[in-house]
């Protein structure tokens, strides 16, 4: 058993003095890290993005497979009054369905009725890459760190897979924005991608 112990402490002290020469070594260098925090969580929140617009894209997916009709960018009635966003549509297939279910659809989006269930975040619709919080959204309205791309869903329209000529593997359904955030129940929230820096 002394052996064992022994050997263990040597391996031990070893190992701690390699640790003290690589924390000296780093602390002098002069070339900067290969990976700094920024990057790292960068490249992390990039990640995270990048499955939400999946989850996006699959929610779509699921609700054109199970509707005839086109799914559009905001409704609007004959009246001009402002209906339901497309985000709106997509919950039941993001596993938001309690949200959904809360909605008033024969009321605006922004109606008092429809306050509490448009103050829900939905993770799916925030991204965390910018030094932003979709939470900062006026009017207490959860935000959504995404846009639809207007050529393809907009006011009262939308686009039916068939009629995407050049192919849905060439086309932008939906992409992260980093300005000028909207509630994701909103009508408008549709830009031009080419317009998107």
């Amino acid at each position: 058993r002394c052996v064992l112990a022994v050997i263990a402490m040597f391996a031990t002290g070893i190992c701690l003095l390699g640790i003290g020469h690589e924390i000296n070594w780093l602390a002098r260098s002069q070339a900067p890290p290969l990976v700094t925090i920024d990057t790292w969580t960068s490249s992390v929140y990039a990640r995270m993005s990048k499955n939400n617009l999946m989850k996006i894209g699959g929610a779509l997916e699921g609700r054109a497979s199970e509707s005839p009709s086109p799914l559009v960018g905001g409704t609007f009635g004959d009246d001009g009054i402002a209906g339901h966003g497309w985000m709106t549509a997509l919950l039941p297939y993001l596993f938001h369905r309690p949200i959904y279910d809360e909605i008033d659809f024969g009321q605006p989006w922004y109606s008092a009725s429809n306050r509490r269930p448009f103050s829900h975040r939905v993770p799916e619709f925030e991204s965390r890459r910018h030094k932003y919080s979709a939470a900062s959204v006026p009017d207490g309205y959860a935000g959504t760190s995404y846009a639809a791309n207007d050529r393809i869903l907009n006011a009262n329209r939308g686009m039916k897979v068939d009629e995407i000529t050049d192919g849905t593997a060439y086309t932008i359904y939906a992409g992260e924005v980093k300005e000028k955030l909207h509630p994701w129940g909103d009508v408008v929230n549709c830009r031009n991608p080419r317009a998107i820096d």
